[in-house]
């Protein structure tokens, strides 16, 4: 199993899609194991990327607008 197949099977558990999310991994006999899972980020590094909070602005409002449906 891969890191992309992990995070999938992780996020497959949760009862809704996060918008943000980072797992930490360590591995053991070349598998990676789930160290921390991290859904909740008071910052979101909002500074070091130009267009983030627009990015992120753009998916809130997509996810409004599929739960409003």
């Amino acid at each position: 199993m891969d890191l992309r197949d992990l995070w999938h099977r992780v996020v497959t558990v949760l009862p809704e899609k996060p918008m943000y999310g980072r797992i930490d991994t360590v591995t053991i006999d070349g598998q990676p194991h789930v160290m921390e899972l991290e859904l909740i980020e008071p910052s979101l590094f909002l500074r070091h990327e130009p267009k983030a909070a627009d990015l992120l602005a753009d998916a809130i409002v997509q996810r409004i607008e599929l739960q409003t449906r």
